[in-house]
């Protein structure tokens, strides 16, 4: 199971007392199989690398936590296969601020791999693309791995 919480987020919600309503998931990124895709000639021991287009599926969704900056999240359970079977699999995890109009912002996101969570706890900075390049830009906060245990 993880345990898991947010350090430090960006405020998103107006005003000097402003906080956030953050929630977190977790996507991977996925080939696009069609049927043009495939070729019928053979590319065996080609070297060529080939562009493959990839979408992105949500795996998990957290609940949301009301007017926080450091929330604490419930604990959840992923299979390693639906993190693409491996502990090098990247998987990305975004943090949102939910709002009542359903206009969602993202605070910040990070790609990861399991391998990174298994000597112990980890902090991970979320990096919002729209903020990043700006002078002074570091992180929008941290996402913390606080508990990561391995199921048999």
């Amino acid at each position: 199971p993880f345990n898991v919480s947010g350090k430090k987020l960006d405020s998103m919600d107006p005003g000097p007392m402003g906080k956030s309503d953050p929630y977190f998931d977790i996507s991977i990124e996925v080939p696009i199989i069609s049927a043009t895709s495939s070729s019928s000639s053979s590319s065996y021991g080609s070297h060529q690398q080939q562009h493959v287009p990839k979408r992105s599926i949500r795996i998990y969704r957290s609940e949301v936590v009301m007017k926080s900056l450091n929330p604490y999240w419930s604990g959840f359970i992923l299979n390693t296969a639906d993190l693409g079977g491996s502990y090098d699999s990247p998987f990305t995890i975004n943090v949102i601020d939910w709002d009542k109009d359903g206009g969602h912002d993202l605070i910040g996101s990070v790609t990861t791999t399991l391998r990174e969570f298994v000597f112990g706890p980890v902090l991970l900075g979320l990096v919002n693309p729209e903020k990043e390049g700006n002078i002074g830009y570091q992180t929008s906060g941290g996402f913390s791995i606080d508990n990561f245990v391995p199921l048999p």
